[in-house]
């Protein structure tokens, strides 16, 4: 039994061979076939996030400029409530005061504002307790 064993040793050895490296290249197919699937199910996703990384800048800058513009109305004594309505009626900039909607205008409108003030408190950046950057 031992002998025939011995003769069988390279047949049950080649075997064994051929199952583990069927069995691997099955895997390695597998493996490579899901890795396909799931990019071509995240590539959607991925330009949803890209757009929404977009929206939301475009929507901190809106924020930003809208603070900006209130903290210059707060420095000139001015209404918010009239300042609101009179950005809201420009015609340039009054479509697009809805977050998500570039709006160039507006922030462009802030800086002159700021320049204004600039200006106007002897060229020092400081207006009472609200801090503006000029541009």
């Amino acid at each position: 039994m031992w002998q025939k064993f011995k003769e069988q040793i390279p047949a049950v050895i080649l075997t064994a061979l051929l199952v583990i490296g069927g069995a691997f290249w099955l895997h390695q197919q597998t493996v490579s076939e899901m890795s396909k699937k799931q990019t071509a199910e995240i590539a959607p996703l991925r330009d949803s996030n890209d757009a929404l990384k977009a929206a939301s800048e475009e929507n901190r800058k809106q924020i930003e400029a809208t603070n900006d513009l209130f903290r210059a109305a707060q420095f000139a004594g001015a209404d918010w409530a009239s300042v609101e309505r009179g950005v809201r009626g420009d015609k340039r900039i009054g479509a697009y005061t809805q977050p998500g909607n570039p709006n160039d205008h507006l922030l462009r409108d802030v800086r002159t504002i700021e320049r204004f003030l600039h200006a106007q408190n002897g060229g020092r950046g400081e207006y009472g307790r609200v801090s503006f950057t000029v541009a």
